[in-house]
């Protein structure tokens, strides 16, 4: 499954590229592209982990000369070059950019999860099913608020894009729950060592 849903921030073309949206010209959508991938690699921080300097002082003007039209391939390979080593994994063996947001987007999911005590509560894989989907509606339409103010401060953008990777994520799970591939205990109870474990076999099966 690689259903993924961007909100008309960005958009891929028939060969994965990004290109223009309704709302975003190709080089606006190239800026957000890198913002994305920028977001997926702070989901991937482990507690205590510090972003690197890159994304809080060079990441905002190399967004703006990409977004003016300059050098998208370079500035997206600075962008990786600063990211964790398993999204550098990632990029390396991924076909396109298209492909590269779905295996980052894949691999969400064995990460701890904000709504674990939420997961918690399903006593069996049907109510988890409903209640991850319920989760990603609420998150749906709390994207389209942020859409909709005329003016976004730097928070309010960077939360509207953890929240669009929350919503493919979850989508993905669910997906998942319903074909009996992933469960509470999966999602709740796994240690460090055994999502890492995970990780390292998923990113070993698509090289």
């Amino acid at each position: 499954m690689e259903f993924i849903y961007l909100f008309d921030l960005l958009k891929f073309d028939i060969k994965g590229d990004v290109c223009e949206t309704q709302k975003c010209d190709e080089n606006k959508a190239k800026a957000n592209y890198l913002y994305l991938l920028s977001k997926y690699n702070q989901k991937f921080l482990n507690n205590g982990e510090r972003l690197p300097e890159f994304f809080k002082k060079e990441l905002e003007g190399l967004m703006h000369k990409v977004g003016e039209g300059e050098g998208f391939e370079e500035a997206k390979e600075l962008v990786l070059k600063n990211c964790k080593d398993e999204v550098q994994i990632l990029a390396k063996n991924a076909h396109d950019n298209r492909d590269l947001v779905c295996r980052l987007n894949e691999l969400m999911i064995v990460k701890e999860s904000e709504f674990a005590n939420e997961f918690r509560k399903a006593v069996n894989n049907i109510q988890l099913a409903y209640i991850i989907t319920s989760i990603s509606g609420k998150i749906f339409e709390e994207i389209l608020d942020l859409q909709h103010k005329e003016t976004l401060s730097v928070k309010d953008r960077s939360k509207m894009f953890k929240r669009v990777i929350d919503y493919n994520c979850l989508i993905k799970m669910a997906a998942l729950v319903k074909e009996n591939k992933l469960s509470k205990e999966n999602l709740c109870q796994e240690t460090e060592a055994e999502k890492a474990e995970i990780f390292f076999k998923k990113v070993l099966a698509n090289t």
